[in-house]
């Protein structure tokens, strides 16, 4: 009984960072036709996901696992490459560069984004939260 109540509580948290993983790719998107770009980020379906999970509709469960599972893998990828490069990685923020970062502060960014998907993937993915979706 208490492990079903820890995961009840914890659909809401998985919802609220499908929601703003959207809102972050509409800012994205938005920031990129100001400034005269096309940006076309996938991550808006996280919004409408998002809000089917704080709704608990089914559809909205499958998908996330399937979001996931394809964030996992990019994820797990880009480790690798971020290893193959081995010298500071330079990240961009709406397009525009914001400088350079060592191997170890990438590691040190991503590597919690990996705890927090696999966290969300056991959550959805068990029957007893399944049985709460309709």
């Amino acid at each position: 009984m208490i492990a079903t109540r820890r995961f009840n509580r914890s659909i809401p948290i998985i919802g609220w960072c499908f929601i703003l993983f959207g809102l972050l790719a509409a800012v994205n998107v938005i920031g990129g036709a100001l400034n005269h770009r096309i940006n076309l980020d996938l991550n808006l379906f996280a919004l409408p996901i998002g809000i089917g999970i704080l709704q608990r509709r089914a559809l909205a469960r499958r998908w996330a696992l399937v979001v996931l599972w394809i964030a996992t893998f990019e994820l797990i990828v880009g480790l690798g490459l971020v290893a193959l490069k081995g010298g500071p990685i330079e990240a961009n923020i709406l397009g525009r560069p914001i400088g350079s970062f060592s191997v170890t502060l990438v590691y040190l960014w991503l590597i919690p984004f990996l705890a927090v998907i696999i966290w969300q993937q056991h959550v959805l993915a068990r029957p007893d939260v399944k049985q709460q979706f309709r």
